[in-house]
């Protein structure tokens, strides 16, 4: 608090009269428009202030009736109470002077010999005290609260990892379930199914990479409006039915350039926080509009270069953010949550995804009357990507190759050499990489393209690749993993673009991925 800007509320906890006459004079002289004082003349009283927690100093004598202010303050400390309190006692006793230290008294005064310096001394002293001590507690449960979320966040990669290899062989065998099937087959329908929960599962893998910092990022060129229409089918159960769910597209394709998975977050994040406001129900409405350059609907902060933006806005009907609150909702940590209700991450993850993407965000709020984020999101220049995934193919020729195909996980291995063998390649496989380097010692013939697992046993992938790269300068890598790290994802980086494969993938995304290096992007 600064005190020259405002009054210091002072409680004092006395049952003699005369001393708080005494007191309140001493405060006078100091300065009428600096402290306001107050006087309870029982334990009880005492009590219930300061449980109320109304005052910033209190002041506290050592004898009231037949109780003593050593077990007031205990009992307070004991509670919670982080404002100061100064023990008063009517002779210096050691004893007293330790007992109320280790109570929790700030300062400890002798009546009889308190003036008004004196006296303004310690409550300046006490509250700047109580002051470092407040941000010394913040500092430390924020990075206790940092430790957890490291913990948490590696035990959530480490299960999204172990997910993601079962959930490409159920999405993998589920393809080939269907492919022979045919659409007319009565089993196709429960099989479909099956391929859609294992969508979900995907999906909530991607949360928990993105929670645990080990998520992959491959921008890609997405529509929007595509995006969002995908990720409402979850946000209904994800908000709940008290709160109606609402979207404005824009009716023309909106093409940026992102992580579809970072979107998705950004997304979920914000539906979240809108349905936390949202306690007792309400309204979440999520638009999409294209803004041309020069727009006046785009604030002068927020403008970004290019001919034209993607604004991307959800808004609620809740609670609203206070003043003091808006400053620091994009800090990391930062929570108005309870301790088991919010981490602080949300927004400031949110902030970030917008910001590494070129864009934009503003908030505007009203307490009681709701809260809109509006993202500025530049357009990428080109929109034929977004359709690649989804047009027919035409028919493909084949391509003569010798992969070397290494896997530690059997049923991933097993699927991946299936449905690679099914395409004409000659497969050589390997459950590691001390096998796999055996195996191109003693092959006489190309290998032309290295599939590898990053995550494994013994010898990483990234490791792998650099012994066989001496063996075989002209070998061409894939790294195919369910996460990596941000570092290993860069080293990854340098085979060059493209030769990264998420887990978990579908048939076709393998097949495309694997043609696309071996003829260097070029069908």
């Amino acid at each position: 608090m600064n005190m020259a800007e405002e009054r210091v509320n002072i409680l004092l906890i006395e049952d003699d009269e005369d001393d708080f006459v005494i007191t309140r004079d001493l405060l006078n002289e100091i300065g009428p428009d600096k402290y306001h004082l107050d006087w309870v003349d029982s334990v009880e009283k005492g009590r219930r202030q300061l449980q109320a927690g109304r005052h910033d100093v209190y002041l506290i004598d050592y004898r009231i009736g037949q109780s003593t202010g050593l077990e007031l303050l205990r009992e307070a400390h004991d509670h919670g109470v982080d404002a100061p309190m100064i023990l008063l006692t009517g002779a210096k006793e050691h004893e007293i002077d330790i007992a109320a230290m280790k109570a929790g008294a700030a300062d400890y005064l002798i009546k009889g010999q308190i003036n008004a310096p004196l006296l303004e001394r310690s409550i300046r002293y006490s509250m700047e005290q109580a002051r470092h001590l407040r941000e010394l507690r913040d500092r430390d449960a924020q990075l206790m609260q940092a430790q957890k979320m490291e913990a948490v966040g590696r035990l959530a990669g480490g299960v999204a990892h172990d997910f993601n290899n079962l959930l490409t062989a159920i999405t993998g065998y589920t393809e080939l379930l269907l492919s022979r099937l045919g659409e007319d087959n009565e089993l196709s329908n429960d099989v479909q199914e099956i391929k859609r929960a294992a969508e979900r599962a995907a999906s909530l893998t991607r949360q928990l990479l993105s929670f645990s910092r080990k998520q992959v990022i491959l921008p890609k060129v997405l529509d929007l409006n595509t995006l969002v229409s995908d990720v409402e089918r979850m946000l209904q159960r994800l908000i709940g039915e008290q709160i109606r769910l609402l979207t404005d597209l824009e009716t023309q394709p909106l093409p940026i350039l992102a992580d579809p998975g970072q979107i998705e977050q950004v997304v979920m994040n914000l539906a979240v926080n809108s349905r936390d406001a949202m306690p007792r129900g309400g309204t979440l409405t999520i638009g999409t509009e294209r803004l041309e350059a020069g727009s006046d609907r785009i604030p002068g902060e927020c403008r970004l270069s290019g001919n034209a933006v993607a604004l991307l806005s959800v808004c609620d009907t809740g609670l609203g953010i206070d003043s003091s609150t808006m400053g620091h909702i994009f800090e990391p940590f930062f929570t108005t949550k309870g301790p088991d209700k919010g981490t602080g991450l949300g927004l400031s993850t949110v902030y970030a995804v917008v910001k590494q993407i070129g864009g934009d965000i503003k908030v505007n709020s009203e307490v009681g009357q709701g809260t809109r984020f509006d993202l500025y999101l530049p357009l990428a220049h080109q929109a034929a990507a977004t359709l690649r995934e989804t047009m027919p193919q035409p028919p493909k020729p084949r391509i003569n190759a010798t992969l070397l195909l290494v896997e530690d996980q059997n049923i991933v291995r097993k699927l991946m050499r299936r449905l690679l063998q099914a395409e004409g390649y000659t497969i050589l496989e390997a459950p590691h990489g001390q096998e796999a380097l055996r195996i191109a010692r003693a092959h006489s013939g190309p290998i032309d393209l290295l599939v590898t697992d990053v995550v494994m046993p013994e010898m990483s992938g990234q490791q792998l690749a650099r012994e066989l790269g001496a063996l075989r300068s002209d070998l061409r890598v894939l790294f195919v993993s369910g996460y990596a790290d941000s570092d290993i994802y860069h080293e990854i980086a340098g085979q060059g673009p493209g030769h990264f494969l998420q887990k978990p993938f579908t048939p076709d995304i393998l097949s495309r991925k694997i043609r696309d290096i071996l003829t260097d992007g070029h069908p």
